[in-house]
């Protein structure tokens, strides 16, 4: 099942419905501040750029063992170190890792765009002197921007282009990134991928069903360990794999042609018990259409059809162990 999931995973990206591995589609980008290739402000827009953009599990107070800022695609307090009322410490720190993610990524890949980002950000940026010589509206901009809104940057070259996080380049140093948080220091065969990799020890994304999140895998319990070793081992999978299953389920589960509920549990009912929400997903490996005489039927959408009118049938009981 796995492996279906990472394979269909290339056929939803071809069709631009599913982002690459550790990337999402959310919430579009408030603000792209554009950089002259000297490092200098051009221009600031205000923008909805509905861009899939660098993402990663970022949950509970940030801090010095807590700190998971997005690859320049950020809220202002990371991108630009903007404070919230009285949180002007906490906005250094995240700013401090911001930047920390970013030179990597600058060094590793030995982008110039990159270099030059991060030379306005720890110069013109943080000292503000370029406002003294900007245009008025350059710098009414500047001052809405804020804490919470996602800014990104971009070399103004005035001929349309990537943005820097869209580079291949860029995604590929975001996933060996993220890589190093949830892997092992085992070395195996990836059950999906077959590829000899270092081996996933917790999931990088968590799979969102009705009243739960979970993961795709789980042997949290002394029963499940084999030859000593316990959490995702058991089911080895390189990172990439692990992701792309990840990424793919959730998108399918979020998808109306992809998934029908087949239970839901009514939460005034009785005590809750998240395990009497069933969910179906299916999916063709390639689009596949139809002709009966005169009309043409996407098969996809005739199956969810079929499956949504279906009559639900009794709820399989379901215990947990």
């Amino acid at each position: 099942m796995l492996s279906a999931l990472v394979e269909v995973a290339h056929r939803f990206q071809q069709e631009e419905v599913l982002p690459p591995p550790g990337y999402k589609k959310t919430e579009s980008i408030r603000w792209v501040i554009r950089i002259t290739p000297e490092g200098q402000m051009s221009q600031i827009e205000e923008s909805q750029i509905p861009h899939a953009r660098p993402d990663r599990q970022r949950s509970a107070k940030a801090s010095e063992d807590n700190l998971k800022p997005y690859l320049l695609v950020d809220q202002a307090r990371y991108a630009l170190g903007r404070p919230e009322l009285g949180k002007t410490r906490e906005a250094k720190l995240l700013h401090r890792g911001f930047l920390t993610v970013l030179g990597e990524c600058a060094d590793a890949t030995q982008d110039r765009d990159l270099a030059v980002i991060l030379q306005f950000l720890n110069t013109c940026a943080s000292g503000g002197e370029w406002q003294k010589t900007a245009p008025k509206d350059v710098v009414s901009k500047w001052e809405k921007i804020a804490p919470k809104d996602v800014v990104t940057f971009a070399i103004d070259r005035g001929t349309p282009e990537l943005y820097p996080f869209e580079r291949e380049s860029v995604r590929q140093f975001w996933v060996k990134h993220l890589e190093q948080e949830f892997v092992s220091a085992f070395q195996g065969q990836c059950a999906s991928c077959g590829q000899a990799a270092r081996l996933l020890q917790t999931l990088p994304q968590e799979v969102v069903l009705p009243g739960q999140k979970c993961q795709i895998t789980s042997f949290n319990r002394e029963a499940f360990k084999h030859f000593g070793k316990d959490q995702t081992l058991n089911a080895p999978l390189c990172f990439t794999c692990g992701l792309t299953a990840a990424q793919t389920l959730n998108h399918l589960l979020k998808s109306e042609t992809h998934r029908v509920i087949l239970t839901r549990q009514n939460p005034r009912k009785g005590t809750q018990n998240p395990l009497r929400n069933q969910v179906a997903v299916f999916w063709l490996s390639r689009p596949e259409k139809a002709q009966i005489e005169a009309m043409e039927i996407d098969l996809e959408a005739a199956l969810a059809s079929c499956l949504d009118d279906a009559s639900p049938g009794a709820a399989a009981h379901l215990t947990q162990i």
